[in-house]
């Protein structure tokens, strides 16, 4: 009765908001000066963030839909611009792959074919010129690994890729769009997916491991295919239950600076709500706070404090 009263004061008194990009506040910034077309000043707002940061901001400003013109607009009145290269490199490459659908590549009609290559082969012109213009940033180097993905060149993607892991071996995009380019379906082998799923989660940096627990929830995905809902969680738990636990114990939230250990955070979260773990799973949830990852939350139709909050009761 009283975790009753608890979930109907809380649906009316707490507020269901995250924070975007794990609060860079400069995400927001950012995006009023783009439809202010204040555009002297988001370089400098860009340059002062660590690399985790950049990514998270580009991720959440250049693929918005909402601001593919506005960044195309900044790009083409600022063609020697790093920044709007940058950025209008990772806008080119969404569109890119809207254009090419979901369909399997025997399925694609010459009209989409032919839109995928010429966005993506804008998003590897700008993408490069950013690369040039400021070799010392990691960011370039990690977009143009998806851009060979489509144009699938994989020994390209290699070599960005090792490149990058010079300048920042810790980037999280970076090995999230390396791991899509050695999958099966793409231009890798089952081998070669496991060979570096395992790499990621063997590593030293705990913020690799989230690759690899996205594998696992790739996996608990598959599994339901397969099964109904509670053969499903029994199957997952069975299977991954021992690895996640042992991944936990080496998990150490305080110790991670960047802002991708909230991404750890709402992944273990997850698992621990699907295993019945209720006091690691409130453990997690109170160090995400508001810093809520809309996937694989938004799986479960968590979207924001409040629904977290109420799984806890």
């Amino acid at each position: 009765m009283i975790n009753l009263i608890k979930r109907i004061i809380y649906r009316f008194t707490i507020p269901n908001d995250r924070n975007i990009g794990f609060g860079i506040g400069e995400i927001e910034t950012i995006k009023n000066l783009l439809l202010e077309e204040n555009y002297e000043k988001i370089g400098p707002l860009y340059d002062l963030l660590t690399n985790a940061e950049k990514s998270i901001l580009i991720t959440e400003i250049a693929l918005d839909e909402d601001f593919s013109e506005p960044i195309q607009k900044w790009f083409y009145e600022n063609q020697e611009s790093f920044h709007s290269n940058l950025f209008v490199g990772v806008v080119f490459t969404r569109i890119a792959w809207v254009k090419r659908t979901g369909k399997f590549a025997n399925e694609l009609t010459d009209e989409e074919v032919q839109g995928f290559f010429q966005y993506l082969e804008k998003a590897f012109e700008c993408l490069t010129f950013a690369n040039q213009a400021k070799p010392e940033d990691s960011e370039p180097y990690a977009r143009l690994i998806r851009v060979c993905m489509g144009l699938s060149e994989k020994e390209q993607a290699w070599r960005f890729y090792n490149k990058l892991k010079t300048m920042d071996s810790q980037h999280l995009q970076a090995h999230f769009f390396m791991w899509d380019i050695l999958k099966e379906k793409w231009l890798g082998s089952d081998e070669e997916e496991m060979k570096f799923l395992h790499m990621c989660r063997d590593s030293k940096s705990q913020t690799l491991r989230v690759v690899y627990l996205d594998y696992i929830f790739d996996e608990l995905l598959d599994i339901q295919e397969n099964y109904s809902l509670t053969k499903s969680l029994n199957v997952f738990k069975e299977r991954y239950r021992e690895e996640i636990i042992d991944l936990y114990k080496k998990y150490r939230f305080e110790s991670i600076t960047s802002k991708d250990r909230y991404y750890l955070a709402n992944y273990f979260s997850v698992f621990f709500y699907l295993m019945d773990e209720d006091y690691l799973r409130n453990k997690e949830i109170d160090k995400i706070g508001k810093n809520i990852s809309e996937y694989p939350w938004s799986c479960f139709g968590a979207e924001g404090f409040r629904d977290l909050q109420l799984l806890k009761l």
